[in-house]
């Protein structure tokens, strides 16, 4: 039988506030928040504002990492969350999202992550 490490949640938001999406500032915030409420250990955020609009903000977790990239010309972020820490961290860490980044729409992909059976 495989060993389930993880889960990777692969989460798109759609109809997103481009003001939003290209706060800097807010979405430091937004990530730092995320990882309290979740209770996920954040070691360490890196980010970038690109020219002339767009983010990546990244969390080094002690149980893996949450990343958010954002185009606010399209009203869009993509954010993955891998973490080998409680399932309940990451509902609530899509609820928190969820409510801060306020998306029209948004779909989550989640991937088990570990070693794989031999075939």
């Amino acid at each position: 039988m495989a060993t389930i490490v993880g889960e990777h949640w692969i989460i798109e938001f759609t109809g997103c506030p481009a003001e939003t999406l290209d706060d800097l500032p807010y979405l430091q915030t937004v990530l730092k928040e995320t990882c309290r409420m979740a209770k996920l250990n954040l070691l360490e955020t890196v980010d970038h504002a690109f020219t002339p609009q767009g983010v990546t903000a990244l969390g080094l977790l002690s149980e893996s990492h949450i990343s958010i990239h954002t185009w606010p010309e399209e009203g869009y972020a993509a954010i993955d969350i891998f973490t080998c820490g409680e399932k309940n961290a990451l509902d609530i860490a899509l609820d928190n999202l969820v409510s801060t980044l306020k998306p029209d729409h948004h779909t989550c992909k989640i991937i088990r992550r570990g070693p794989q059976e031999a075939k």
